[in-house]
């Protein structure tokens, strides 16, 4: 009699004549056919046409925030060295790093310094380069000075419009008379 293990054993020679475990398994493996592949890049290009504009969205909004968030740090630097020093301390427009502008002093886009007023020479606290990217950048006035007070010597708006500006996109920083300056969003044009 012969045990169930023999039985479902192979003799040596038959077993030479077969492909190895692994070969066998792929004949039985299938690819991608051109019907999957097709499917699978209009799903993804049906999803990237829907992810597209709103990453787009998501850079201006991080973009408008920043800049907004760098202007703030500047007006509240500017409030504070004033403080520290007991006398006025003035942010204005600047193209040049260097001067305040002359011409077309309501556009900020180009930079702004801040600088100690009235000091002769110009004692230049620190200076910001132009903004990065074509945002427009304006305000009602060239210039906002801080007395030793802390307070604004005037009311200033400024209007930060990124470029393909839409819904409430828009960014309105407001200096008080006290010298608060805060930010708010605003409806585009």
């Amino acid at each position: 009699m012969t045990s169930p293990i023999h039985q479902t054993r192979k003799d040596p020679a038959s077993r030479a004549m077969q492909p190895p475990a692994r070969l066998r398994q792929a004949r039985h493996m299938v690819g991608v056919t051109l019907i999957e592949l097709v499917i699978t890049l209009s799903i993804a290009a049906i999803l990237m046409t829907i992810a597209v504009p709103s990453f787009q969205d998501l850079m201006r909004n991080n973009r408008t925030a920043v800049q907004v968030n760098e202007f703030l740090t500047t007006l509240n630097l500017a409030r504070s060295e004033a403080v520290k020093r007991g006398a006025s301390v003035s942010v204005c427009s600047s193209i040049n790093s260097t001067a305040c502008r002359t011409s077309d002093q309501t556009n900020w886009a180009g930079g702004w310094i801040l600088y100690v007023t009235g000091s002769s020479p110009l004692e230049i606290l620190r200076v910001w380069p132009a903004m990065s990217g074509t945002a427009t950048f304006t305000a009602t006035a060239g210039e906002v000075t801080f007395r030793g007070t802390g307070q604004a010597a005037a009311a200033i708006t400024f209007t930060y419009t990124p470029t393909g500006c839409s819904g409430d996109q828009q960014r309105t920083i407001a200096v008080s008379a006290v010298g608060r300056a805060s930010s708010s969003k605003t409806t585009c044009p």
